[in-house]
């Protein structure tokens, strides 16, 4: 059989299908649960992403200077950023138990992070804390563990890290350092140039592959792009909200979006060339009101 470019999408995410011969009885029992982990929704480029460590780091740096602008009330240094040699509290012994590999956890130690104070913590969208792996992981229940290690209550690999889990209403996002993709659900948002798209039945214990997939930079420049159309507003680094496609937009998202308007955003596009001081004063303005 030809090896064309979807064959080879397939068989990258998939596997290559078994061989069959043709003198093979028809199988009629009912079928089973798939026993290996199939992708449902599943949108990807061709050729696939590669993954690579300081492409990855490059993108998730981009997006947290890009939040430093944006986020009302952020001190600089409530981001912190690694050393040269990486985080050195994040160690081997972390991805023993959190069943990670030598891989994702290089790149845990290479990410910036937010400090997170005590209290509400500080979020990358709407209701979705970022895991803080510079904080330490050793947490004295399961239920803590379960926040870093299966957010989905599936079976997580050790090459797919959880970054940032979320809360009622909120998001999951998954890194597959194998793929070089990142899992992500948002109704409204498709991987753009997709040239494959698969519908198929997901074995139970891999629910963290339901969600759509996205190559690593494409995924944190989808992020910035829902600010600059103002689907998302950044209230303060507790409180990112975003626009209901359901019901209409209400009058204090409103007036936030015509603050932000009115200051110039969205200025160069990465955060900068608006300003800042004059939407914050009216966000503040808009709080006393509502």
């Amino acid at each position: 059989m030809a090896s064309g470019p979807l064959t080879r999408v397939r068989d990258f995410f998939l596997g290559p299908p078994t061989a069959q011969t043709d003198d093979s009885e028809p199988d009629d029992s009912e079928p089973s649960e798939p026993s290996s982990p199939i992708s449902e929704f599943l949108i990807v480029k061709w050729p696939p992403p590669k993954y690579s460590q300081d492409a990855t780091v490059r993108a998730i740096s981009s997006y947290y200077n890009f939040l430093s602008t944006i986020l009302f009330d952020l001190e600089p240094e409530e981001i912190e950023w690694p050393p040269p040699s990486g985080w050195p509290q994040i160690t081997e012994a972390d991805g023993d138990y959190l069943n990670k590999n030598k891989t994702v956890i290089e790149l845990l130690r290479h990410l910036p992070y937010f400090r997170q104070p005590p209290g509400d913590p500080y979020v990358w969208m709407q209701d979705t804390p970022v895991l803080c792996y510079q904080q330490g992981v050793g947490y004295a229940d399961d239920y803590e563990r379960t926040l870093f290690v299966d957010p989905y209550e599936s079976e997580v690999p050790p090459h797919v890290v959880s970054l940032a889990r979320g809360l009622r209403d909120a998001y999951y996002v998954m890194l597959d350092t194998e793929r070089g993709v990142i899992y992500w659900g948002d109704g409204d948002e498709v991987p753009e140039d997709t040239t494959l798209i698969t519908h198929e039945a997901v074995d139970r214990r891999h629910d963290w592959m339901n969600e759509p997939t996205w190559p690593i930079e494409d995924f944190f420049e989808m992020l910035k792009r829902k600010f600059r159309d103002l689907k998302w507003i950044a209230v303060n680094p507790t409180d990112i909200r975003e626009i209901d496609d359901v019901y209409p937009v209400d009058e204090e998202y409103d007036l936030m979006r015509k603050a932000l308007r009115d200051a110039g955003w969205p200025g160069d596009g990465e955060g900068g060339g608006w300003d800042r001081d004059a939407a914050a004063k009216r966000f503040s303005e808009i709080g006393e009101q509502y």
